[in-house]
């Protein structure tokens, strides 16, 4: 490892990652990758021993870190344009909005871009404060310094904007798949969606463990052995859930978010390295899929090969790698590390000051005057420096409870919109299930009427069979009754009007609760 280079680890659940790269006359060069793979029950004292290896091996200086995406709340956020001094302030409002945790109990970070339409854009993730300290714990230990403290969607966001055929019109979606965690992530230009999945590389193992009756190491190596088409049903099962999940983060992107399509999908992590995973998702999406290849910027050396299934592993180590390179200027740069090791941080820089201060301590202890002439001149400007914050505080607290009255309105008013945008959710949502459950294409919907807890749904029948559009709207009945928040549903008038057209009213009743 070349000297004051920045190792970088993605510390995972069943193995912790390392990539340190170098810049050269040639461009980044990869200097060193390693992947250890951790036990079942990760004791933090063995936890200490293996990253005292790794030190003792590649003799690093300074350490970047990042925490799973399932951890983080990642958020885009927009605000209105004000003036420079109330930025921070009302940025800090929005993003106690959006997090569920008082803003004492978590660590948040943000990185502005760039201002559309009168508006401030910014990207903000938060974290728990004991989350970030379970994770630097261990390195406390160690008189390596951590550099940065990133979350794993922000890495593999900067990792894409980063590709040289990187569109920034385009709408993007990645999937990250790892042995316990997934999540997916849609972006384009400031909007942002971050969702964390339930489906996860040890769920389609553990499912073929269920279903051959076999341990988990044997269920595994199969998993990853799997070619074609014709796979175990619990794998086609845990696709199928695994795709409705990505099909309603789709959905939210586009109705909630006013997302545009997505144009290209992503796939990383270990769990994304089955054989045929990516045609299967393009397949079943309908959205060009290719695995990310995270070294795609970087120099290999000569008579190196990396495998597929070892890159997507290193997803996260590569682009925490690529942040630490000078000549990179990566598009955020968020950091979540706690004041408390900050603070610890600067101690130890501070360590020569406080050396010298106690040697100077000690030459004062020897000239009780001028020790006593420098007491006195502190407690006067301790004093001057009092009496000077209590009249800047009497001068801004009429503002301050300006501000906190501001507070109270903007509360009102969030909780208001708030309100009202999930009451148009729930009904848009509604409509969705109602359009899904249609039998075919001649069966249509011209009006969509809520009268209390009944829904008025008035609709067409293209068809010219009569018996077709009697079987049509039978069918329409029973798949409405099928649904899980719907009941009682009635058709109240079936008539022909003047063009040939079936036209029907058909009444439908909303379930309680």
């Amino acid at each position: 490892m070349a000297k004051n280079s920045i190792l970088c680890l993605d510390i995972g659940t069943t193995a912790l990652k390392y990539v340190s790269l170098e810049e050269t006359e040639q461009g980044i060069m990869l200097q060193g990758i390693k992947i250890i793979d951790l036990p079942e029950e990760l004791e933090p004292r063995r936890l200490v021993e293996i990253l005292a290896g790794i030190l003792s091996e590649t003799k690093s200086k300074e350490f970047a870190l990042s925490f799973s995406g399932r951890y983080a709340l990642i958020r885009s956020v927009a605000i209105p344009a004000v003036i420079g001094a109330k930025v921070e302030s009302t940025l800090k409002i929005e993003v106690q909005h959006r997090i569920p945790f008082p803003l004492d109990q978590v660590i948040w970070s943000s990185h502005r871009l760039e201002e559309s339409e009168g508006m401030l854009n910014f990207i903000v993730g938060a974290v728990k404060k004991e989350l970030v300290e379970k994770l630097i714990t261990p390195f406390k230990k160690f008189t390596q310094e951590i550099v940065f403290l990133d979350a794993d969607p922000l890495v593999l966001l900067n990792l894409i904007k980063l590709k040289h055929d990187f569109n920034p019109e385009k709408t993007y979606a990645l999937l990250e798949m790892g042995a316990e965690s997934s999540n997916l992530i849609i972006f384009q230009r400031s909007s942002l969606l971050v969702q964390a999945l339930t489906i996860s590389g040890n769920t389609f193992t553990d499912n073929l463990k269920e279903e051959r009756n076999i341990d988990r190491s044997a269920a595994e190596e199969e998993k990853l052995a799997l070619t074609g088409t014709d796979l175990p049903l619990s794998i086609n099962t845990t696709i199928d859930n695994l795709l409705a999940e990505i099909q309603n983060s789709l959905d939210y992107w586009r109705f909630t978010q006013k997302g545009p399509e997505v144009d290209l999908f992503y796939l990383t992590g270990g769990a994304t390295s089955m054989s045929g995973f990516d045609q299967v998702l393009q397949n079943r999406l309908r959205i060009p899929c290719q695995v990310l290849d995270p070294l795609e910027s970087v120099r290999i050396p000569e008579g190196v090969s990396i495998p597929t299934v070892t890159k997507n592993r290193l997803a996260v180590a590569v682009g925490l790698a690529l942040r630490t390179m000078p000549s990179i200027t990566v598009p955020y740069r968020l950091d979540f590390l706690s004041p408390d090791y900050l603070r610890l941080k600067e101690s130890r820089r501070n360590q020569v000051f406080v050396y010298l201060s106690s040697l100077l301590a000690i030459v004062l202890a020897f000239t009780p005057s001028y020790f006593l002439f420098m007491e006195t001149k502190v407690k006067q400007s301790v004093i001057e420096q009092l009496n000077t914050d209590l009249q800047t505080y009497e001068q801004y607290l009429p503002r301050k409870e300006d501000l906190e009255r501001e507070i109270v309105d903007l509360k009102g008013r969030y909780e208001s919109l708030n309100n009202t945008l999930n009451a148009r959710y729930l009904w848009l949502s509604r409509l969705i299930a109602i359009g899904r459950v249609l039998p075919s294409e001649e069966i249509y919907l011209t009006r969509f009427m809520p009268n209390g807890d009944i829904i008025e749904l008035d609709g067409d029948i293209v068809s010219r069979e009569l018996s077709t559009g009697f079987k049509n709207i039978r069918q329409f009945i029973l798949n409405l009754n099928a649904l899980p928040n719907f009941q009682n549903a009635t058709v109240v008038s079936l008539e022909r009007n003047q063009q040939g057209i079936l036209v029907f009213k058909v009444t439908v009743q909303l379930k309680a609760g």
